[in-house]
Parts: C-alpha cells; sequence; structure tokens
C-alpha cells in the first residue's frame, strides 16, 4: 500500500470470467506495465472475448425476452 496510498487486490486475470476481466480493463487502473503493447494487447483480446460471448449468447436472450421468463 505504501507505493500507491491505496489498497490494491491482484487477481490472475485469466481465471476470473470474461465478464468482470472486461469490467476490470475498462474500469481498473493500471499502475505498471513492464510491456505496455502487451498489456494492451491483452485488453484488446479481452474486449474480443467479450464480444464473442455477446455473440454466442445473443440468441439465448432473445429467447428469454421472447418468453418473458429465464426457466420453463
Amino acid at each position: 500500500m505504501a507505493a500507491t496510498g491505496r489498497d490494491i487486490d491482484f487477481y490472475d486475470m485469466q481465471k476470473l470470467p470474461v465478464t468482470l476481466r472486461v469490467q476490470i480493463v475498462l474500469e481498473g487502473n493500471r499502475i505498471y506495465s513492464k510491456d505496455l503493447i502487451a498489456a494492451e494487447t491483452y485488453d484488446t483480446h479481452v474486449l474480443s472475448d467479450y464480444v464473442r460471448l455477446n455473440e454466442e449468447r445473443r440468441l439465448i436472450l432473445k429467447d428469454v425476452q421472447q418468453r418473458e421468463q429465464i426457466y420453463g
């Protein structure tokens, strides 16, 4: 905490759900990167994964919306 003056959470981003990774990429603050190009490439892959997820679940969400219920 001494370096930033704030509490910091550390996670293995690969083990987190894509929705949480996107939230971290979009709303988090990168405080250090040894390789900025690699970090930005990772961010791009996370966002691509999220777009792909939304495309895959689009039909499911459409079905839920039409039926107006999730189960049954």
